[in-house]
């Protein structure tokens, strides 16, 4: 939905937005009158991207629904700089989650994995330093960083 989007206009020298859909990001960036971001919905777009060309990448609430994870995630490692980082978040599909995602009315799932196998996945390759989880004491999400070793 871009809700990062100023946030991150502001606290960097440029932005790149990737969605599966623009329309919400395009949305809230024309209504509040912000510099133009561009918002990218075409599959595989990480691959049209310059080796070692982004500082930090957001996957916020995302990779959980990525069928191929593991190519993500060296995609995310060629197009990183040396010291980039990948900041995450996802759902830890935990009884008080799965409760939770009723009680708010969601009927279909999606997810392919829970965080935790995403935090495994990245520590193949990276760094992993856990940030927090959301909703303590009950866990519904968690957030970490992928920090490149190299």
């Amino acid at each position: 939905s871009g809700v990062l989007l100023l946030f991150l206009a502001d606290s960097a020298t440029s932005v790149l937005a990737a969605d599966v859909v623009s329309e919400p990001a395009e949305f809230l960036l024309r209504h509040l009158g912000q510099r133009a971001i561009p918002v990218i919905t075409s599959p595989g777009f990480l691959g049209t991207l310059a080796d070692r060309s982004l500082d930090t990448i957001v996957a916020l609430d995302v990779l959980e629904h990525v069928e191929d994870l593991d190519g993500t995630i060296r995609e995310f490692a060629r197009v990183l700089s040396a010291r980039g980082r990948v900041v995450v978040s996802g759902p830890t599909e935990s009884a008080a989650y799965r409760m939770g995602r009723r009680l708010a009315g969601f009927t279909t799932h999606s997810h392919l994995r829970n965080v935790f196998q995403i935090e495994a996945a990245f520590a193949r390759a990276f760094r992993i330093r856990r940030i927090s989880v959301l909703r303590y004491p009950l866990p519904f999400f968690r957030i970490f960083t992928a920090e490149r070793v190299s």
